[in-house]
């Protein structure tokens, strides 16, 4: 006998909508924070630039400065070599006239006096003028100044390299002291004899005198064998000595040098040159503030919306709903991260159509076994109570019309 099977009730589904998240505002590092720690940092490199752009500056004007005072160190002893020079020209011009060359080679010591005297009257600056023959080694000191072994070691040096003039300070702070060079006078058989020229030392200051400028102080010095200098002659303020700073220069022909002392000063920004220079500077930092606030503002307002735009994307996408397209974001990085999520959620759509497909051809596999067993089932119960079809046809036609009489 068939009976009817119950009909399952249908499950009634409830969808609830997802609240929407409820966003809080929590603490944290704002774009607006970043950009001013970032303002900061270059205000200070902009700042910290300046500083050392003006000191450099300022190193470099004053290596200038220190090129330009050497070069006036050496500009004032080339004058005084130049002035020394000239007393050598006129010396030597003199030397070559024959009526001395004849004196001294037939040793006539009343015409070398009369030229002495002649010369003295041309040259006023002489204060004595001696002649040395070569091979002479012995001092004088019946003259005045005496010819001491300083002025024979200047006539060996002359003999030896006469195209070397040299001119030196002897008897330095006592009585007789003076200044003495020495030229040589040629023969026909070459150098015949010495002559040593005596000047007075106080004929150098008017030669500083000449040079010096305001505000300096101006040394001739001599150069010592043992070491150290000699001081010959000085002009300008001396109390610049002690806080300037020196400059030195050689003068050609001599054992003496130039020292030079300028006013000691350091150069600096004048006071418009140094207000326009923080002036450029305000105006940089205030530009870089002005880009950074903007900056950070525009920053901030997209980062906000490409945020909330992901996040919206992600909560769809976790809740297998089809994501926002990536054309409303703005940043390129928020683009590719929504279009990973989009090859996430097809990629597993996929797997889902195949799952379910699986599981549908399982259940209907099962229920064509369940079915065939059935059947077996029944046509065994049939066989064991030896009912045949026809009976099984009449029964259910009984069944049937008893159903319809009722």
């Amino acid at each position: 006998m068939a009976t009817k099977k119950a009909n399952k009730p249908k499950s009634v589904e409830t969808s609830t909508k997802p609240s929407e998240p409820v966003i809080h505002t929590l603490g944290g590092i704002t774009i607006a924070k970043m950009s001013l720690l970032a303002f900061l940092i270059c205000a200070c490199v902009l700042t910290v630039a300046g500083i050392l752009s003006n000191k450099y500056f300022v190193a470099q004007v004053n290596a200038q400065r220190h090129d330009l005072l050497q070069a006036q160190a050496d500009h004032i002893a080339a004058h005084l070599a130049g002035h020394i020079q000239g007393y050598v020209d006129v010396v030597d011009s003199v030397l070559r006239e024959p009526e001395l060359i004849d004196a001294l080679e037939q040793g006539n010591t009343v015409a070398l006096d009369n030229w002495k005297a002649r010369f003295s009257e041309s040259f006023a600056v002489a204060r004595r003028l001696y002649f040395v023959r070569p091979g002479e080694h012995d001092p004088d000191t019946d003259v005045i100044p005496p010819v001491s072994y300083a002025c024979l070691d200047l006539v060996r040096h002359t003999e030896s390299s006469p195209d070397e003039m040299r001119m030196e300070v002897h008897l330095l702070g006592r009585e007789h002291q003076h200044i003495d060079f020495v030229r040589p006078v040629y023969g026909d058989d070459g150098i015949i004899a010495s002559l040593i020229v005596s000047l007075e030392t106080r004929t150098l200051q008017p030669w500083l005198k000449q040079l010096v400028s305001q505000g300096v102080h101006l040394e001739l010095q001599q150069r010592a064998d043992s070491g150290g200098e000699l001081l010959l002659a000085a002009q300008g303020l001396s109390g610049v000595r002690e806080d300037g700073k020196q400059y030195v220069s050689l003068i050609a022909g001599t054992a003496w040098q130039v020292a030079f002392w300028p006013e000691p000063r350091s150069v600096v920004l004048p006071d418009g040159a140094s207000a326009g220079f923080w002036l450029v500077g305000g105006i940089a930092v205030a530009i870089i503030a002005i880009v950074f606030l903007v900056f950070s503002l525009l920053v901030g307002r997209i980062l906000h919306s490409d945020l909330t735009n992901l996040i919206k994307n992600f909560y769809d996408w976790n809740n297998r709903k089809p994501i926002h397209s990536s054309s409303n974001m703005r940043m390129a990085e928020f683009r590719e991260a929504v279009a990973i999520m989009d090859q996430q959620m097809q990629a597993a759509a996929v797997s889902r159509s195949k799952v379910a497909s699986n599981d549908s051809r399982d259940e209907a596999q099962k229920a064509g076994e369940k079915v065939k067993e059935e059947v077996i089932e029944e046509v065994m119960f049939m066989a064991d109570g030896g009912i045949t079809l026809e009976e099984v046809d009449d029964d259910d036609s009984d069944v049937a019309n008893e159903d319809k009489n009722k």
